[in-house]
Order: structure tokens, then C-alpha cells, then sequence
């Protein structure tokens, strides 16, 4: 039975077997999540700070590109802003590269995210439709300051 299942295993694509880790991830951080609400005396949301990404914050205080794998497809990201969802989760807003969509940050579900890392790359600033005060966010843990104006006057 083992050999079979190495077998099956070894025949499955990259991105197949990074989808399954991610939902293996997935499913341990949403356990350890509710293990953590049904055992504090508040049951509010303080169980999330000890869970906050400091790849993710790093990434948003120095500006740095993020690679990751997202649904079994390589991401290569501009974060912007990273809190908890008004659904209680904890999203990424960032601008995704070559995505085809000009200056339009996406909302990514951070337990979906695998294989997270800096590239080594930079990016100057925020996009110029960025909002410090994201409206799908309850709680904004990094962000970036808007943009300036530099127009001439």
C-alpha cells in the first residue's frame, strides 16, 4: 500500500502536490485556530496576534516583492496591506505582476498562501489606488502610507 501510494505520489505535477500542502496548511492553522478560541476566556480575536506572518509584514515595511504559490499558480506580488478580513481571516492585499490587470491590488486568503519568500527584489510605493484603510479589512496589522502627490503645481 505505502509503495503504491509513493508511486501515485511521484507521478503527480509540482502544483499538484503544492495544492495538497497547502491544504494540509490550511487545515492545521483553521484547527489550531478553534482549538485557541474554545480554550481563551474571551473568545475574541487576540488568538490571531500570535499567528501574524513577520515574512509578510517585513515584506510590506521594506517594500520587498514577494514570490509565492496561490490556488497552484506562482504569484509574484507587491504586498500592500495585511489584516484580518471582515470574515475573520487573514488577507494580503497586494498588486500581483504580469497579472494583466493594470495599478488593481488583489485580496489573497493568507492560509491559501505556500511557499512564501522575499525575492530580493524592491518596489518604490504603493499603487496609487491604494487605501491604508482597506474597507475589506476589520483589523489592518501592515500597511503602506499612501502615495504622494510629486505632480508639479
Amino acid at each position: 500500500m505505502k509503495i503504491e501510494k509513493r508511486k501515485e505520489l511521484a507521478r503527480e505535477s509540482f502544483p499538484e502536490k503544492m495544492r495538497k500542502v497547502g491544504q494540509l496548511r490550511y487545515l492545521s492553522a483553521k484547527f489550531k485556530r478553534q482549538r485557541e478560541r474554545m480554550t481563551s476566556k474571551s473568545g475574541c480575536d487576540r488568538a490571531y496576534e500570535a499567528d501574524r506572518n513577520p515574512l509578510i509584514i517585513s515584506a510590506i515595511e521594506g517594500k520587498a516583492v514577494l514570490r509565492f504559490y496561490y490556488n497552484g499558480k506562482a504569484r509574484t506580488v507587491e504586498p500592500q496591506t495585511y489584516g484580518l478580513s471582515t470574515a475573520g481571516r487573514e488577507v494580503l492585499r497586494a498588486f500581483e505582476r504580469n497579472a494583466g490587470r493594470l495599478g488593481i491590488a488583489r485580496l489573497f486568503d493568507v492560509e491559501k498562501i505556500v511557499g512564501a519568500e522575499k525575492t530580493g527584489e524592491k518596489f518604490d510605493q504603493a499603487l496609487p489606488t491604494h487605501n491604508p484603510q482597506d474597507s475589506a479589512m476589520r483589523e489592518i496589522f501592515a500597511t503602506l502610507p499612501l502615495v504622494k502627490d510629486v505632480s508639479p503645481s
